[in-house]
């Protein structure tokens, strides 16, 4: 091997080095970037899935407040005891709704209710809020008389 073979060999190494390494950290970015790209896809793709799974429990829970508020409001044998019942489980607007002659006075007549049937049906309003529809059949007592 000759002096000048083996310089020129380091120099070739040495352009081949500095000319390569541009190319393989732009290829190591271009990996980093599709990685990226793919985890923000996949991320993108578990926010709308929480979404979605969050809206189910939502609606699952409308679903169970709106029957405990109607069996509240129909499955009662004290009156004085019903309005109790539903004021934990509604609002004040709710409750001027649901009993819109409301009076401290204990009733004097015996009363009772009982749920016998309830159907919903909903619809969502927004984000936050839904509405339902509610067919209900109950069976009264008033004083010993039932009606249904």
């Amino acid at each position: 091997m000759f002096v000048g073979e083996k310089v020129s060999v380091n120099i070739y190494c040495r352009i081949y080095r500095s000319m390569s390494k541009p190319f393989f950290d732009c290829c190591i970015h271009r990996q980093q970037d599709l990685k990226i790209e793919n985890l923000k896809e996949k991320n993108q793709d578990l926010e709308e899935t929480i979404k979605k799974l969050n809206q189910k429990k939502i609606q699952k829970n409308s679903a169970s407040e709106n029957k405990a508020l109607f069996e509240a409001l129909f499955n009662y044998s004290d009156v004085d005891k019903r309005f109790e019942d539903v004021k934990k489980l509604t609002t004040e607007k709710g409750l001027d709704y649901a009993f819109p002659s409301c009076t401290n006075e204990k009733h004097t007549v015996s009363i009772q209710s009982e749920l016998l049937s309830l159907e919903s049906y909903s619809r969502k309003v927004d984000e936050s809020r839904e509405l339902f529809l509610n067919v209900v059949e109950l069976a009264a007592t008033a004083n010993s008389v039932t009606t249904n």
